[in-house]
């Protein structure tokens, strides 16, 4: 292992302790990066998901197209659509590229997490199913340091006891949570 190597290892152990203490999981991440209110409504279990046509016809998409992929049986807290275990990648599947920053965020936490299970440095691949296009996502400073300032925002969020002011974005048109907000078309 190279020093950079090293100092990366370091730098993710530190991230996913971090992430531990605070309970963080994918969707946070993924929320974090696109609206705080739609992240704290997930972290104080208010979201509107139950409730969501959208959130469904995700969820049956995504098991029509892995039905029957077991990589991930027995991971316990830890959501990936799928795990290449010997290539060490982690594979996240969305329906569309929207907000790709943010999905690019949530599968790398998942490639921090299993970096740190497995001792070895994973990688994140990004699958947009509208497009049938793959999106590489790799731990570098970059993407680790926005990981970083989603835990920042996140225990900020944790510890918030009231909703966070948000404006209308365009994430709220297909948002689980735009009637709550108000800003439902």
């Amino acid at each position: 292992m190279t020093k950079t190597d090293w100092d990366r290892s370091a730098r993710l152990q530190a991230f996913c302790e971090r992430a531990d203490r605070l309970d963080a999981q994918g969707l946070h991440i993924q929320h974090a990066a696109i609206c705080a209110r739609r992240c704290w409504l997930h972290l104080h279990r208010a979201s509107m998901n139950e409730w969501s046509e959208n959130i469904r016809l995700g969820f049956q998409r995504h098991a029509d197209s892995h039905g029957r992929d077991r990589s991930t049986a027995g991971l316990l807290g830890l959501h990936p659509d799928r795990l290449d275990w010997e290539a060490g990648i982690v594979i996240e599947e969305k329906t569309s590229a929207s907000y790709l920053e943010a999905s690019m965020d949530q599968a790398a936490f998942y490639a921090a997490l299993m970096s740190r299970a497995t001792g070895r440095i994973w990688s994140a691949r990004l699958y947009v199913m509208g497009s049938k296009r793959y999106h590489e996502v790799s731990l570098d400073p970059g993407r680790v340091e926005r990981l970083e300032r989603a835990l920042d925002l996140i225990e900020t969020l944790k510890r918030a006891t009231a909703v966070p002011a948000a404006r209308p974005i365009s994430a709220c048109r297909g948002c689980s949570n735009n009637e709550f907000c108000g800003f439902a078309e």
